[in-house]
């Protein structure tokens, strides 16, 4: 029973955190309309992955995608992780990194601050 516990809570917060995400497109897309954009923005300890993905190395900064981007890259689930994409859903399980509505001019900075 441990184990069930484990992995419905695993389950549990992953999807929490899938809804939010969806909330935040939905945000954003009803704000900008179709050219709406969004900062995938790495929790506070983020892994490897999420860092790679989602920060670009030049700049510091996170990436900014369309969310047709997002949307089109589906899930991960299935994928190896050297296969991961940044995608709208979290980008593994237990992923809390979160999404920032933008407008189409708009970018972040290093500290998820909003720019433009």
């Amino acid at each position: 029973t441990g184990d069930m516990a484990r992995n419905f809570e695993r389950i549990a917060e992953t999807e929490l955190q899938a809804v939010h995400n969806e909330g935040q497109i939905y945000q954003a897309v009803d704000i900008y309309g179709q050219e709406a954009h969004v900062a995938r923005i790495p929790e506070s300890g983020a892994c490897s992955a999420c860092q790679k993905l989602l920060i670009n190395p030049a700049t510091n900064t996170p990436y900014v995608f369309s969310v047709e981007e997002l949307a089109s890259n589906g899930t991960n689930v299935g994928r190896k992780r050297k296969n991961w994409k940044a995608t709208a859903y979290p980008i593994h399980p237990n992923c809390r990194c979160d999404i920032i509505p933008l407008a189409p001019d708009q970018t972040v900075d290093s500290l998820g601050r909003v720019k433009g």
